[in-house]
This record gives structure tokens, sequence and C-alpha cells, in this order.
């Protein structure tokens, strides 16, 4: 693991001293969308805090867009199972969907955009069509990431890598834990490897 230190920004704070924070993650059928919201949960009530996984209900058929939501709170208090669609933040794990995000989410004012994309930052933010700040939006060629280490376009892991490294709501240790215990053997190892890859991508360079 490299030494380099991730970044700050300013928007954490005030984020993550929410009483509730909320996730949607948008992909389509068969990369993850639900497994990515399930891993942060569980990272964080691993760490004691409250936490769900709420998967959309409907068609999940490979290829489909579905989305997935995840409620994380540092007191153990009980937490709404409705899907969110006015979230903090906002995680496309596919980026053919990057115009289609308008039509399924409603982002919070001082919400956070963490995209999977081979674009720039602006030309993402004009084809998403989302009111965001440029300081709270993001993006990561995770297709690079995924492709040479488990040689096929699934994005659940490196775009959780992402997310935690954006909003440090739970440990990389605690989530690298996790996905070693949902995949086993092997298949854990690779995808903790992507994990660790999207984190690194938000390190000071």
């Amino acid at each position: 693991m490299s030494k380099n230190e991730l970044i700050m920004y300013p928007f954490q704070e005030e984020l993550l001293n929410k009483d509730i924070i909320e996730v949607t993650w948008l992909g389509r059928g068969g990369q993850g969308a639900v497994t990515a919201s399930e891993l942060v949960a569980m990272s964080a009530i691993k760490e004691g805090k409250n936490a769900i996984a709420i998967p959309e209900f409907g068609a999940e058929r490979r290829g489909v867009p579905v989305r997935a939501y995840t409620r994380v709170s540092k007191e153990l208090k009980e937490i709404h199972k409705t899907p969110i669609v006015n979230p903090d933040i906002f995680v496309l794990l596919d980026p053919s969907l990057l115009s289609k995000a308008k039509n399924y989410i409603d982002l919070k004012d001082d919400g956070v955009v963490i995209a999977n994309t081979q674009l720039s930052k602006d030309e993402a933010i004009k084809v998403m069509g989302i009111k965001v700040k440029e300081e709270n939006f993001f993006i990561i060629d995770a297709k690079s990431i995924v492709m040479r280490i488990l040689g096929r376009p699934i994005y659940n892991t490196v775009m959780v890598g992402a997310f935690i490294a954006i909003v440090p709501i739970v440990k990389l240790e605690t989530v690298l834990e996790s996905v070693r215990e949902t995949f086993k053997g092997k298949l854990g190892d690779l995808n903790a490897q992507v994990i660790e890859e999207g984190y690194k991508h938000f390190f000071k360079k």
C-alpha cells in the first residue's frame, strides 16, 4: 500500500457529520450495484454504525439499468428502507448511463457525484445534465482498472474503492475484509486489489 495521502475535500466534514448519509448507485444488471451497496453497509456495521443496503425491486436482467441504495447512520436508530431519489452521493457504475442519470435521481444541492467515465470532468458534467458543483464531481476510468485485473467489465468494487476514498465513511481495511467475506479465495483477492486501485486513484499525486 502506498504511503501517499488521500486528498481532503471541503464537503467531507459537513457530509460526514450528517445524521444519515444516503447513497444511490446506478449501473446495469450484472455489474454489481446491489453488491456495492451491500459492501458499504456491511463495512459500516462492522465499524459500529447503523446501515442498510436496499436493492431496487423490479427487472434485474443483465444489461437493464439497476439502482441500489445505501443509508448509513452513526447512531443506532431506525433507518428507512425506501428508495433514495434525492441522495447525498450518486455513484454511476456504467458510463453508458451518463446521459440518462438525470432520469433516475434528484441530487441534493451539495451532493457528490462519482462517475465511471473516460470523458473529462467538464464533458461528463455536460453530458450528465445534473446540477452539481464542479468540486463535488469526480471521475474515474474504472474500465481500464477492472479489465487489467479482472478481465471483464464488472465495475462495482472499483467504484466502492473510489467512493470510500472520496467519502471516507468507512475504512479501507474494513471494506477489504468485507469483500473477502463476500467473494471467497482468488476472486476475493482480485476484488480486494480492484478496491485498492479505485481507492488509490484519489491519492495526492
